[in-house]
């Protein structure tokens, strides 16, 4: 009797903690990110410049339906970090993929696989910085 409740207590305990680590696993999904100006925007690519180290790098990623653009706005919006300080930065809006051009600066967040864009930040234009050609 008490091994029969040993092992169901194992099982119960078994049922609970293995489904709590597989939803932590999936959410900690790998991505990286991608920074450069847009070489060429096509149906379903994004070819991006990207400087290293004073090298120049095409990379071309993937894009779809599903991969969400955000645009930073003119505005700026103050918010406060972890360690209580307040930052001020760009207010970011809703976009889409014809606010992807060739010249803009972007921020790719690419999917697990390295070469997907889940999201594409465009970067507003600073006063003072060259406009890439």
């Amino acid at each position: 009797m008490k091994k029969a409740y040993v092992l169901a207590s194992l099982f119960l305990l078994a049922a609970l903690v293995v489904p709590a680590l597989a939803k932590d696993k999936a959410a900690k999904t790998k991505t990286s990110t991608v920074t450069g100006v847009v070489a060429r925007v096509d149906p379903t690519s994004l070819t991006i410049t990207v400087k290293s180290k004073g090298a120049s790098e095409e990379k071309i990623v993937d894009t779809g339906a599903a991969t969400k653009v955000q645009v930073q706005t003119a505005e700026d919006e103050t918010t406060t970090n972890a360690k209580g300080k307040e930052v001020k930065h760009p207010k970011v809006a809703d976009g889409a993929m014809a606010d992807v051009k060739a010249g803009k600066h972007v921020t790719v967040t690419l999917a697990e696989d390295g070469k997907t864009a889940v999201c594409v930040l465009v970067h507003r234009e600073h006063a003072g910085h060259k406009k890439a050609k």
